[in-house]
């Protein structure tokens, strides 16, 4: 059903004028007819008055239907009505008039021609023609004058009907939208803002700040992604100069917003791309009257000129992703979940292949060596001994748990170089301030692949591993000087029954961080995964 426009908003129904717009349109005006108005005709009379009573004049002073020298009369009697009626009725009315005139003149003209007074002729007749001049200089401005007021009436009548249908749509948004002035105030809000942010049910936004309505931290990520995302570089200096330089700016030069670094930045895999376009976005929280919780998705774009004086405002459209956001925390659960299933599920295979296989092979190692068997048979059971204790250390390393994420890393490198020739480099730099056991088998995991990838496709050799912790989180780079790949062509992850970049960049994904491949043919591939301290530091 179609909500009803409130009254005063100014609303039409679609194909009518506003109140006070003219009803018809210039060319509609330009085919009135002038000999329909009466106007026209009381001129005439006039004029035929004003000719009656010159040449009772003249017939009683007794010179005939003319004086006996040239007079400039005819302007003078004429002049008022002609230019009257060229202004009242434009152009198409002053020639005629004029016209009439002439007629009633051309006895005169004839008169004295008949005298041999080509002088009287030419006079009255110049003083006709002058009429006409200036009856089309005049009624040409006056209609050029008429149309344009008539094509400026037409333009306001547009612009009222496209403001009505603009107020019409804005009030019945379904979305909230609020329209914010450059000092950071609500100017504006629908009816959908009213409902969703008013502290008071029936209240207005108009007035209150925008940090008062969505929260200061809210409105400082609203102005930072205007003046980054939706504004020209010079129009977002100018205006970061007006409403933020008279504040205090943190590092990320807006008022209450955290330093964004490019490690902070979505994941760089064109698989989250989209995503992380989407959480540059501010997002906003509110619990209705049913207690459910709903989230709202900021896009800010400014309208209007660079100052208060030009109408510069930012609109705040407000998108319901609570389904979008629900659909995704359970996604990124249930992929929590799988993983951690997975890890339970690898701790168990190696507690088993430790206690059960390996424990017997070992037994078997030494009854072969009292039974003095051969010692091919020795060596066979020993390789197969080595062999699951790899295996199980693949699956759970005992040292990530007892020794930590550096060692960890160490040991696959140790285990690298004994497979096959690569020469192999670890540093670590800074430390964490707590150890999160999700965030380090991450980071082993990422390490764990990436040196896979290393050994099975780069024919790399050498590789170089550094782990970095500081204030911000923890970042792992691994880096080959091997054959590299091309990113454009179908990269390693898509490979069937792998999950390679895949898997790393979901792993760290998850825990808020993000994964980057370089890789050129040629020159090598550095992996790089950044996990943050809120959840490197577990917090």
């Amino acid at each position: 059903m179609e909500p009803s426009p409130e009254p005063g908003t100014g609303a039409l129904v679609p194909g009518s004028l506003p109140p006070g717009a003219p009803s018809r349109s210039a060319p509609q005006e330009r085919a009135n007819r002038f000999y329909t108005d009466g106007r026209f005709w009381l001129a005439q009379v006039g004029v035929l008055i004003l000719w009656l009573a010159r040449l009772t004049a003249d017939l009683i002073l007794g010179h005939g239907l003319a004086p006996p020298s040239p007079e400039f009369t005819t302007v003078a009697l004429f002049l008022v009505p002609v230019l009257y009626v060229t202004l009242e009725l434009e152009l198409d009315g002053g020639l005629a008039t004029t016209a009439w005139v002439a007629a009633l003149t051309l006895p005169r003209a004839l008169d004295y021609a008949h005298r041999g007074s080509p002088v009287g002729t030419w006079a009255d007749l110049m003083q006709v023609l002058v009429l006409v001049v200036l009856a089309s200089i005049v009624g040409t401005r006056v209609s050029a004058e008429r149309d344009a007021l008539a094509r400026a009436d037409t333009a306001r009548a547009a612009h009222l009907a496209a403001e009505a249908r603009y107020r019409e749509l804005f009030s019945a948004n379904a979305a909230p939208i609020l329209l914010v002035d450059l000092e950071s105030v609500i100017v504006e809000a629908n009816r959908a803002a009213e409902e969703v942010f008013s502290e008071v049910p029936g209240s207005s936004l108009t007035g209150l700040a925008l940090g008062d309505a969505l929260g200061p931290d809210t409105a400082a990520a609203i102005w930072s992604a205007a003046r980054s995302s939706a504004l020209p570089a010079e129009r977002a200096k100018r205006v970061h100069e007006r409403i933020v330089a008279p504040a205090t700016p943190d590092a990320s030069g807006m008022p209450g917003v955290a330093s964004r670094s490019e490690d902070a930045a979505g994941p760089g895999d064109a698989s989250r791309s989209e995503d992380a376009a989407s959480k540059t976005q501010p997002a906003v929280t509110r619990v209705d009257a049913s207690g459910a919780r709903r989230t709202f998705r900021a896009r800010p774009t400014l309208l209007g000129g660079m100052g208060p004086s030009d109408g510069a405002l930012l609109q705040v459209v407000l998108q319901d992703v609570t389904a979008e956001t629900l659909r995704q925390e359970s996604m990124e659960h249930f992929a929590a979940s799988v993983l951690d299933a997975q890890e339970d599920e690898r701790r168990r295979i190696a507690q088993e292949l430790h206690d059960g296989p390996l424990q017997g092979l070992v037994y078997l190692c030494r009854q072969i060596d009292d039974s003095h068997a051969p010692p091919e048979l020795r060596v066979t059971a020993q390789e197969l001994v080595v062999e699951l204790r790899n295996l199980a250390r693949g699956l759970r390393p005992s040292v990530l748990d007892d020794l930590g994420l550096a060692a960890s890393i160490k040991h696959l490198l140790s285990e690298l170089e004994s497979r096959c020739s690569v020469r192999t480099s670890f540093g670590v730099t800074g430390a964490p301030a707590t150890r999160d056991p999700a965030a380090e088998l991450a980071m082993f995991r990422v390490a764990q692949e990436a040196l896979s990838n290393v050994e099975r496709h780069a024919n790399a050799t050498s590789v170089a591993v550094g782990l970095s912790f500081d204030a911000r989180g923890a970042r792992l780079l691994v880096s080959d000087d091997g054959m590299g790949f091309d990113q454009e062509s179908p990269p390693l992850h898509r490979r069937p029954g792998s999950l390679g970049i895949t898997g790393m960049n979901e792993r760290v994904g998850l825990l808020g961080g993000h994964l980057k491949v370089h890789a050129e043919h040629g020159t090598g591939t550095t992996v790089e995964a950044w996990i943050p301290v809120k959840r490197a530091a577990g917090k």
